[in-house]
């Protein structure tokens, strides 16, 4: 069961990489999520990730690290469906429309935490 907080802890760290390297992805990436019904899509994702992470978690190195992580995905799905997709998407928008420079920082997240993630299985 740890192979999937491993693969998510890996995919926010490539993440993090491209839009550090090349912050015009992450624009690209949000545009995708942005278009038709994808963010609640998106919604779904984390609210799998949540629960992925809340198994794993009894079985990790720092459990209460990954269950921190699952929790804070569990809120960020139920967010998007209750808050609404339309803030979701003016967050995304307001985003989209940072400088490359704000981005890169930005980008310094998905890394730190996916090795916090990685760290803590």
């Amino acid at each position: 069961m740890l192979i999937m907080p491993k693969l998510i802890a890996l995919l926010m760290m490539a993440a993090g990489v491209i839009f550090l390297v090349n912050p015009k992805a992450m624009k690209n990436y949000l545009e995708f999520w942005l278009q038709g019904s994808r963010m609640r899509k998106g919604g779904v994702v984390n609210l799998i990730i949540g629960i992925v992470l809340l198994i794993a978690a009894p079985q990790c190195n720092v459990p209460i690290v990954i269950t921190l992580m699952g929790i804070i995905s569990l809120i960020k799905g139920v967010a998007l469906f209750k808050f609404g997709l339309e803030k979701a998407k003016a967050m995304a928008v307001k985003w989209r429309d940072k400088p490359q420079g704000q981005v890169r920082l930005f980008a310094l997240l998905p890394i730190v935490l996916g090795l916090l993630l990685l760290w803590s299985i």
